[in-house]
């Protein structure tokens, strides 16, 4: 279980952290509302649209095994950090703590 969220905070910290941060890709972010929310197979179809090879979309559904173990409440507040993440001002400035 803490694979999977220390998996996500590196994926939200590299997208905070990169030079484009204000330009989010809208697909990552429905990608990643689709990790945490929707069946297995939804989330298949989600990352098959990018067309990625097959070992990364095996990663993918590993990811997604891991974390439906989360509570369901807890997957939704880890979306609302994210979106708290993503929208903050610090989000473009990098990694300043």
């Amino acid at each position: 279980m803490k694979v999977a969220v220390l998996t996500i905070a590196v994926a939200m910290l590299t997208v905070c952290s990169s030079s484009a941060s204000s330009d989010v890709c809208p697909g990552f972010l429905q990608a990643l509302e689709s990790l945490f929310m929707d069946p297995e197979s939804r989330y298949k179809e989600v990352l098959e649209f990018y067309s990625p090879s097959s070992e990364l979309i095996d990663a993918g559904i590993q990811l997604k095994k891991l974390v439906d173990t989360l509570p369901e409440e807890t997957r939704k507040n880890i979306l609302k950090l994210s979106d708290k993440i993503l929208t903050s001002p610090r989000c473009n400035k990098g990694l300043q703590f």
